[in-house]
């Protein structure tokens, strides 16, 4: 049986179509273009997010750090006070304060201390010790803060006198300030000056003191009575 195909002919029922070759090879890379845009697309909203929820996270830190740093201010303006400026020193007070009942309890403050008080050249000031947020409510911009200080006290003829004060403050944003709406001192003040009668641990031991059997090594020093008499012993009222 012969074949009708001649020699260095093409059958056409055996060979591809040229026509679909590019085709072909076009259609894995379209796929894989594809593939690479929405793996693309997808991590540009992912970091997008991301990028979005930082600067959010970003934008709280800052404002809470404001509202402590003004609640710290708050406290230090309250506690520093000079005698003979009384005047500068509540009109700095009321910087740092809002409300109605902050103002006037800052102003009633103010009309109380008596001419005498004034001329008495004495001095208030203070430094931060630590502080802390307890509260804080962004969308309200309200917070609470815990403030430690330490006051120096100096009068002329005294020594300097130190305490430390923990004072509580509920804070408000005003305007993107944040200030004190209210102000509450916690428990009392505690003396930071040295206590009278207490050993030096640095003071270098005599070598030839004795050891007073009849001495207490746990009693306390007390405090001299300015009211007793010459010669009676010191806490003991003196009497008819």
């Amino acid at each position: 049986m012969t074949s009708n195909t001649e020699p260095g002919s093409t059958d056409e029922t055996q060979q591809p179509s040229s026509s679909t070759e590019p085709k072909n090879k076009a259609k894995p890379f379209l796929i894989g273009v594809s593939i690479v845009a929405a793996v693309a697309l997808a991590a540009s909203v992912w970091f997008g997010i991301g990028w979005k929820d930082a600067a959010a996270d970003r934008a709280t830190a800052e404002t809470r750090d404001s509202a402590l740093t003004g609640a710290q201010q708050a406290v230090l303006n309250m506690t520093t006070l000079d005698s003979a400026n009384l005047d500068q020193s509540f009109d700095t007070i009321l910087t740092s304060v809002t409300g109605d009942d902050m103002n006037k309890f800052i102003e009633d403050m103010r009309s109380s201390f008596t001419e005498d008080q004034r001329d008495l050249t004495a001095k208030t000031t203070s430094e931060v010790l630590s502080g802390t947020l307890t509260e804080f409510s962004e969308d309200e911009g309200t917070a609470r803060a815990l403030v430690v200080v330490a006051t120096t006290t100096t009068r002329d003829g005294y020594q300097p006198s130190r305490q430390r004060l923990v004072m509580e403050l509920g804070m408000q944003d005003v305007d993107g300030t944040w200030k004190a709406s209210q102000a509450t001192p916690i428990g009392d003040p505690v003396p930071l000056n040295p206590v009278a009668g207490t050993v030096d641990a640095n003071a270098a031991a005599d070598p030839n003191a004795t050891a007073d059997p009849n001495t207490d090594p746990n009693a306390t020093v007390a405090p001299a009575d300015p009211g007793a008499t010459e010669g009676a012993a010191p806490g003991t009222p003196s009497g008819p």
